[in-house]
């Protein structure tokens, strides 16, 4: 595939979604996380934009895509394994279940809908970075060269992004309390 207008890269690359599933389905076998990392990897794909100077095969560029999404995904489930095991071997055999109780469960949403509500109100660059930096865990050179900034600017940008979150996440907190 060779350099075009960013709206024909968009539509190739969405076209690609039921192979991504397959893929990525017979690689996981999981039902739940599958449609999660076809849809990281369309993200990645989208957001870095059309590779500099074309790419040959679209699949194949995916293809990389798509697997170190499923590495990554089998990496920390390997992670939260482990840190479950230890976490069972310290409580001990009599200390009983690691489970969280029903509260916290209902904080811990509480929490993440109140910040997924700041989010959606922050400026489209804002949203941007700090999707890039901490839902791809994209490094600050990463998000210069897909948002095309100096890396000054994502260094700013993702200082006054993340303090109008904070921000606003307070806001609707204290509105929620009240």
């Amino acid at each position: 595939m060779t350099e075009g207008d960013a709206g024909a890269w968009q539509e190739a690359v969405l076209e690609q979604r039921p192979w991504l599933e397959g893929l990525i389905g017979r690689r996981v076998g999981s039902r739940e996380a599958a449609p999660d990392l076809v849809q990281e990897t369309l993200l990645a794909a989208l957001c870095g934009g059309e590779p500099e100077g074309g790419v040959r095969s679209l699949r194949a560029w995916l293809g990389g895509i798509a697997r170190n999404k499923v590495r990554r995904h089998f990496e920390e489930r390997q992670r939260e394994f482990r840190l479950a095991e230890r976490l069972q071997a310290r409580a001990g055999e009599g200390a009983g279940s690691l489970t969280p109780e029903p509260l916290d469960w209902v904080l811990r949403s509480e929490q993440i809908d109140l910040a997924e509500r700041a989010l959606a109100e922050l400026e489209p660059l804002d949203a941007r970075l700090l999707e890039c930096r901490y839902y791809h865990q994209w490094s600050y050179a990463q998000i210069a060269s897909a948002l095309q900034l100096n890396r000054d600017a994502v260094t700013n940008g993702l200082r006054r992004a993340k303090q109008l979150l904070r921000a606003r996440v307070e806001e609707l907190n204290k509105q929620n309390g009240d």
